[in-house]
């Protein structure tokens, strides 16, 4: 037997060595260690686990993985993950809304980068998606640029506005004809949408033409309930959510509780989504109180040009409404009693099975993105609902309504890897704050506090240029108009 040559046993040797001492395979993906999950359906934290995400999916919750193991790792230093939230009621300020608020400045058309930034608040705060019942082509863009990895702004479902065609408003389609309303809606699906709006369309058969050719097509329908039809006459099968609670109490008298319990047993009935707005009514109350203690609360940083100008005198509609010293005391007495009353109402359709949602009308008047949310969850749980019931109505719910639960509103294998991680519990925290944001997973790419913070001075200081050019604008109109009625 021939005997190995000591020359090629050392090589050997020295191969065996190299193969034991080479760095392990890494597998892709990002860990996120040291986390727990809240899960809204079991009512429970999860606790020290570790979160897989790769490819956009959450691939795995198994507190066992290692982040040896895997080519990025985040350690989330035992913040609290829970899905992405959603704001389901929002309007995004594209050319059509702001040249017909703010006419001195914009004639000409807003920029993709400004309707961006415009939505920058929302991922600041955790929102990862948003629900705009508006549409058009800005809208449309807006949605597929919302859809490139790595960008800060959140997922984007949008649809139409079909209403009354006398109403003459350009951010709604006019149809008054069945024939009309299905045509709408079939181009609404054509183009893509992901729901129809109804605001006061004044024929039955056309609003119900609208709503059952929607439900054919997959689209959900949302909005409002028509002044003009009777509360049996607006709530019909397959309309899928009320957009304000006040449109149940707009034709109560004040005195018949019975009417408004009816009313919520009907909705359930049907299988209607609400979203409440609790925040709207309350935040009139405290405007037309006291307007300076209002305005220090808000974090003016993210608060984008619209709603600064709205929520400041001599634009506040409701400070000039409401404000005088002759009416403010009761016109806060007024709206209060309404408020506490949808408070009640909202406790009411919880326990009776219907689906809750967090809308807050942000792009509105000062309705105000991102940190509007936190209050109206915090209004959710003032109104009877526990923490993971409010938390539900910011993402599961939202899952729900849009057919995707399979898919979304909760952080387990499978789901879209989208995730916020809050360095508080958010179930057990009364109000939280843009400082409570730990980091932002949107479609698995990880936003850290560095990052959003970065996110934050950028398109606040966007935000005080703009601010600074309205104004300019604003005093030179309003200086020539002096001029000319001299």
């Amino acid at each position: 037997m021939k005997r190995i040559r000591p020359f090629i046993l050392s090589g050997i040797f020295a191969s065996l060595l190299l193969v034991s001492c080479a760095p392990p395979q890494r597998e892709p993906g990002l860990l996120i260690e040291n986390v727990n999950i809240i899960d809204v359906a079991q009512k429970r934290v999860i606790p020290h686990t570790n979160i897989l995400v790769h490819d956009g999916l959450i691939i795995a919750v198994d507190a066992g993985m290692s982040a040896a193991n895997y080519e990025h790792s985040f350690n989330a230093q035992g913040a609290y993950a829970t899905a992405g939230l959603y704001d389901a009621h929002v309007h995004i300020d594209v050319t059509e809304r702001l040249s017909m608020m703010l006419p001195e400045i914009y004639p000409a058309p807003v920029s993709p980068d400004q309707v961006d930034d415009d939505q920058t608040p929302y991922m600041a705060y955790g929102i990862t998606g948003v629900v705009v019942l508006d549409g058009n082509d800005d809208i449309l863009a807006a949605r597929e640029r919302a859809k490139e990895h790595g960008k800060f702004v959140p997922r984007i479902l949008a649809g139409p506005i079909l209403d009354d065609p006398e109403r003459n408003n350009p951010l709604k389609i006019g149809v008054s004809t069945v024939e009309e309303g299905r045509a709408a809606v079939e181009r609404a699906a054509e183009q893509g949408y992901d729901l129809v709006k109804t605001y006061h369309l004044e024929s039955v058969d056309t609003r119900n033409a609208v709503i059952a050719r929607a439900d054919e097509l997959g689209l959900v329908t949302m909005g409002h309930l028509p002044p003009s039809m009777s509360f049996e006459e607006s709530i019909v099968p397959g309309f899928d959510n009320i957009a304000h609670l006040e449109e149940i109490t707009r034709n109560w008298n004040g005195e018949d509780r019975a009417y408004l319990t009816n009313a919520l047993q009907m909705v359930a009935e049907y299988d209607i989504s609400l979203t409440p707005h609790l925040l709207g009514y309350r935040e009139i109350v405290e405007e037309i109180e006291d307007i300076d203690a209002k305005l220090k609360n808000l974090d003016w940083e993210l608060t984008p040009l619209l709603a600064r100008v709205y929520a400041t005198p001599p634009y506040n509609g409701y400070v000039d409404d409401f404000g005088g010293d002759d009416i403010r005391e009761r016109a806060a007495a007024y709206f209060g009693r309404i408020a506490d009353v949808m408070a009640e109402l909202t406790l009411e359709a919880h326990e009776a099975g219907i689906m809750l949602l967090a809308g807050t009308d942000a792009g509105n008047p000062t309705m105000l993105p991102g940190q509007g949310l936190y209050r109206e969850l915090a209004l959710l749980r003032a109104a009877g609902l526990d923490g993971y019931d409010a938390l539900a109505a910011s993402t599961i719910n939202v899952a729900k309504l849009f057919g995707e639960e399979e898919e979304r509103g909760a952080v387990t294998p499978g789901k879209a890897a989208d995730i916020v991680l809050f360095a508080r519990n958010p179930v057990e925290v009364e109000l939280l704050s843009r400082d409570d944001v730990f980091a932002v997973i949107k479609d698995g790419f990880l936003f850290d506090r560095e990052r959003i913070d970065a996110e934050i001075a950028r398109v606040s200081a966007s935000y005080d240029a703009r601010e600074a050019q309205y104004l300019e604008v604003a005093s030179a109109a309003r200086e020539a108009q002096s001029e000319a009625a001299e």
